[in-house]
C-alpha cells in the first residue's frame, strides 16, 4: 500500500495523474500547514553561523530527484583535483546514525548511514563523506580528516550555516512539477524563499525537453546557468563484472526503482533500447526486504528477464542476500566545467 501511495502522490506532483477533488483539497490544506511551519521555523530559527571551513552548499527547490548527489560527487572530485581538498557533508537520510561519522563502505550499510552517502563513499575513494545531522559538527569532523572545503549535500532547508557558495540543481524533465509545496507538490518551500544561488546546474535527463536552461533562467536570479547530462555509463553484473549499456540492448528486462520519480529510470532503459517485460516502482529510499527480493527473483525467472535496477537501489540491497540483480550506473557530464569551478573558487578565495 505504501509503495502504491508514494508513487501515486509523485505522479500527481508531476501532472502524470489527476487527484480526485477531495484528495486534492486535503493536499492543498496540507500545503498551507507546511507553509505555516516554514514561517514559524523562519521566525524562531537560530541565526546562521560561519563555519571553520569554506562551504559550498547544494540546493534544489524540489524534494528529491533533481541530481544533487551526483553533482556533489562531481564537485568534491573536481575541487580536490584543483587543489582544494574536499569532503562531502550530508545528513544521511534514511540512516540511523546521527554522526558525525565518516562513511566506511566496508562497515556501514544503508540502514546505518543512508543510501546516498553510501553511494558517494563508494565513488569518492579517499575523499571523506561525513554523515552528520549537526552540520557544524560534520564540518569539524571533515576538517579533522584534512579537508579544506566542505561540500554540503542538500542544504535547501539549512538555517544554521553561512554558505560561501550556493549551487542550485534542477532536474530539467521534472522542473518544479506542479509548482505547489509539499504535500500538494514537490516544492520544499515557496520559490522566493530559496537561497540566491551563485550558479545553477540543469541536469538534462532521458526524454528531457530541450528548453531546460531557458526555464532555469527564471529561477537563477541572475546567476550563470549551465547544463549537465546524466547518461547510462555502466551495467554492473552480480559478480562485479561491468559492460557497456549497449551490451543489453534488445534484451528482456525486469526492472525496478525506489527513487524519486521512478518512471525516469524506465525512460532511461527505453532510450537504451531494452525490452522491458516488467517494471516495479518502490518508494524513494526503500530498503529491500527478504520478501521483496523473493518476489523480484521469482518474477525475473517467470519472465525469463534480466533483473536490473539502479545503483542507489543496490546501495540498499542486503549485503548477505544470495540473489543479486544487475544494476545501472549513471554518469554525469557538466558543460563548461572550468567555468563552474572558477566561479566557485573565486567565491571561496573571497572567504579565505
Amino acid at each position: 500500500m505504501r509503495r502504491r501511495v508514494g508513487t501515486w502522490i509523485q505522479e500527481v506532483w508531476y501532472d502524470r495523474r489527476r487527484a480526485p477533488a477531495p484528495v486534492a483539497l486535503m493536499l492543498r490544506a496540507g500545503e498551507q500547514v507546511w507553509k505555516a511551519g516554514l514561517w514559524v521555523h523562519g521566525r524562531m530559527g537560530t541565526s546562521r553561523e560561519s563555519s571553520d571551513l569554506p562551504t559550498i552548499g547544494i540546493t534544489s527547490p524540489t524534494a528529491g530527484g533533481s541530481g544533487k548527489t551526483p553533482v556533489a560527487r562531481w564537485l568534491a572530485t573536481e575541487m580536490t583535483a584543483a587543489g582544494w581538498d574536499a569532503a562531502v557533508i550530508t545528513r544521511g537520510h534514511g540512516g540511523r546514525l546521527p554522526g558525525p561519522v565518516r562513511v566506511d563502505t566496508g562497515m556501514h550499510s544503508a540502514r546505518d548511514v543512508g543510501d546516498e552517502p553510501l553511494w558517494l563513499a563508494s565513488h569518492l575513494g579517499d575523499i571523506p563523506v561525513i554523515v552528520s545531522r549537526d552540520r557544524q559538527a560534520g564540518i569539524a569532523a571533515a576538517q579533522e580528516q584534512g579537508a579544506v572545503v566542505a561540500v554540503l549535500d542538500d542544504v535547501t532547508m539549512n538555517r544554521s550555516i553561512v554558505l560561501d557558495a550556493v549551487v542550485m540543481v534542477l532536474g530539467a524533465s521534472g522542473w518544479i512539477g506542479n509548482g505547489k509545496c509539499l504535500p500538494a507538490g514537490p516544492l520544499r518551500m515557496p520559490l522566493p524563499m530559496i537561497a540566491t544561488p551563485d550558479i545553477v546546474v540543469v541536469v538534462q535527463e532521458s526524454s528531457t525537453p530541450p528548453d531546460g536552461r531557458h526555464r532555469a533562467s527564471l529561477l537563477s536570479q541572475g546567476a550563470p546557468v549551465v547544463s549537465a547530462t546524466a547518461f547510462p555509463a555502466t551495467v554492473v553484473a552480480p559478480d562485479g563484472n561491468t559492460s557497456t549499456p549497449a551490451k543489453i540492448r534488445g534484451m528482456h528486462v525486469l526492472s525496478w526503482a525506489g527513487i524519486a520519480r521512478p518512471w525516469r529510470f524506465r525512460e532511461v532503459l527505453l532510450d537504451m533500447g531494452v525490452d522491458i517485460r516488467g517494471f516495479v516502482s518502490f518508494p524513494d529510499h526503500h530498503v529491500y526486504s527478504r520478501r521483496d527480493i523473493d518476489t523480484l527473483a521469482k518474477a525475473a525467472d517467470r519472465l525469463d528477464a534480466l533483473p536490473l535496477t539502479t545503483a542507489k537501489d543496490m546501495a540498499r540491497w542486503p549485503l548477505d542476500a544470495r540473489w543479486r540483480p544487475h544494476f545501472l550506473e549513471m554518469g554525469l557530464s557538466i558543460d563548461e566545467p572550468d567555468a563552474v569551478l572558477q566561479i566557485l573558487i573565486r567565491r571561496l578565495e573571497t572567504r579565505a
